[in-house]
């Protein structure tokens, strides 16, 4: 199933809608089943500020607000239900991110989550 998400900004909360304040902030929280457990590729990429925790613990960080960092790490999971948390910062520019969970042995995408500017896809 894919799901997809358009950001407006709030005025009230940014009053300066100029080309040079353009920040939003976005947090994904998604439950990842893992019957059998196994190994998993967690791919991000994003530009500007980004992190992934898995079951509260801090996985992958992107904090160079200057860069379209991207990271991969791969990561044992037990069998059973998994938190996946994606936290978002654009401070300015084009937003964009792709993150990505997928199974290491299938090599097929779980979890995938993707932004350009205000629209968001997550499948």
């Amino acid at each position: 199933m894919t799901s997809e998400y358009q950001f407006k900004p709030n005025p009230s909360d940014n009053p300066d809608m100029s080309a040079n304040n353009q920040d939003m902030t976005a947090q994904y929280d998604r439950l990842l089943q893992s019957p059998r457990g196994g190994t998993y590729d967690f791919t991000l990429q994003a530009h500007d500020l980004a992190r992934v925790l898995v079951n509260g613990t801090l996985l992958l960080d992107n904090h160079d607000a200057m860069t379209s960092g991207h990271l991969t790490k791969q990561v044992d999971l037990a069998p059973g239900n998994h938190h996946i948390q994606l936290r978002y910062h654009d401070n300015e520019g084009e937003a964009t991110l792709r993150f990505c969970v997928g199974d290491a042995m299938a090599k097929t995408n779980l979890l995938e989550i993707s932004q350009s500017g205000s629209k968001a896809t997550i499948s």
